[in-house]
């Protein structure tokens, strides 16, 4: 089983690798019920695509192709959040309101737990 913490480091690089940036210290929407859901249903999607492109990377034998590999990851990791009826945009709202809510954060991860068992 995974825990969430572990998810973040991939998660971070799906909002640096969209080149989109988190959201400010604006005023953001709590998530509902629901949207928690489809967040920790991306975020098991996104830690899917991460682990099959790490093995792929691990495995490149040149920096085209590992470049070539990047690009493909980029996309992947967008058509997984999106694949899962969330937009990007809300998935890096929910992303940063996780990041300073503990309570959120615990809330994503047993969701998240819930889905891997």
């Amino acid at each position: 089983m995974k825990r969430f913490a572990p998810m973040i480091g991939t998660i971070s690089l799906l909002l640096l690798t969209l080149g989109v940036m988190p959201a400010q210290a604006q005023q953001i929407e709590p998530p509902s019920q629901s949207e928690i859901q489809t967040y920790a249903e991306a975020a098991v999607a996104v830690q899917e695509v991460a682990d099959q492109y790490r093995t792929e990377a691990e495995n490149a034998e040149s920096q085209a192709e590992l470049d070539q590999l990047q690009s493909s990851y980029s996309e992947a990791l967008g058509q997984a959040v999106e694949d899962e009826g969330m937009s990007i945009e809300r998935y890096n709202q929910i992303f940063e309101l996780v990041q300073r809510n503990p309570e959120l954060a615990q809330t994503v991860n047993d969701e998240i737990m819930d889905l891997q068992n």
